[in-house]
């Protein structure tokens, strides 16, 4: 009977932390939309990009990277258009320029983290949308 118990305390516990962390993670990814959505009200593509790049929401561990991922990509998908945002943005060619535009951006901000490789693909993503 106490081997019963315990399995069942056990499992209890497990299925509590999952539930537990299950909501911290919505929440974040929610609270990340949000942000994004009342930032992208008031700001251009172009301030998205600055704001993850350089401002305040760089991120580059992973407590922080659900929820700016998620202001981002919500950013982008509801800032109004900027007009020098996709000047230097390959058109279609080969994965290996793509790749190449990507480092140089990175680089020329200070940042190797895969998360700075994300935000380019993101803007490609974007400005090709927009061509369209």
């Amino acid at each position: 009977m106490n081997k019963r118990f315990l399995m069942i305390f056990l499992l209890s516990l497990v299925l509590i932390t999952l539930g537990t962390i299950s909501t911290m993670v919505f929440l974040e990814i929610q609270q990340g939309k949000s942000e994004g959505l009342a930032y992208a009200k008031k700001h251009n593509k172009q301030a998205c990009v600055r704001e993850v790049i350089k401002g305040k929401r760089i991120c580059t561990e992973a407590s922080c990277f659900l929820k700016n991922r998620y202001f981002f990509q919500t950013c982008m998908d509801n800032a109004r258009p900027s007009s020098s945002l996709c000047n230097s943005v390959p058109t279609m060619g080969n994965l290996f320029q793509l790749e190449a535009w990507k480092n140089k951006q990175c680089q020329q901000k200070g940042r190797t983290d895969r998360g700075c490789h994300h935000i380019w693909q993101k803007v490609r993503n974007s400005c090709k949308a927009e061509q369209t």
